[in-house]
C-alpha cells in the first residue's frame, strides 16, 4: 500500500486551514498545516509535500514571497503551488503565476474544483520496481 500524498495548507486563519484540511482528508490526502509564510517554508523543506495550497494575504511573508522562495530553493523548487485565496483580481493571478504558482483558486471555492485542481497539479507518483 502506498502512503497518501502530502499537501501543505498555508493560511493565517486557523478555521480556513481546518476546513481545507478536512476536505483534503476526505479525498485521502495527508494534510500538513502552516499558519504563516516562514512556517510554510520550514515545513516544505523538512516534509517535502507533494503540493502546497497557499493563501496570498498573510502577515510578514505574503503568498507571492513564499511561492518565490519555494521556487528558488533547490529542495522545494519542484513542489507545485496552488494559490487558494479570496483575491480575484487579474493582477493577483498574474503575480501568482510569475512567482511560480502552477494554478489559482478563488475562495470561496467549490470542493469539486479544489479536488480537480489538486489532482491535476500533483506530480505523478513513480511506480516502484
Amino acid at each position: 500500500m502506498t502512503a497518501p500524498r502530502k499537501i501543505l495548507v498555508v493560511d493565517d486563519e486557523e478555521r480556513v486551514r481546518d476546513m481545507i484540511g478536512f476536505r483534503l482528508g476526505l479525498f485521502g490526502y495527508e494534510v500538513l498545516k502552516a499558519a504563516n509564510g516562514q512556517e510554510a517554508l520550514e515545513i516544505a523543506r523538512q516534509e517535502r509535500p507533494d503540493l502546497v495550497l497557499l493563501d496570498i494575504t498573510m502577515p510578514e511573508l505574503d503568498g507571492f514571497q513564499v511561492c518565490s522562495r519555494l521556487k528558488q530553493d533547490e529542495a522545494t523548487e519542484n513542489i507545485p503551488v496552488i494559490m487558494l485565496t479570496a483575491r480575484a483580481e487579474a493582477e493577483d493571478v498574474r503575480r501568482a503565476l510569475e512567482s511560480g504558482a502552477s494554478d489559482y483558486i478563488v475562495k470561496p471555492y467549490d470542493p469539486a474544483v479544489l479536488q480537480e485542481k489538486v489532482s491535476r497539479n500533483l506530480p505523478q507518483k513513480k511506480e516502484l520496481d
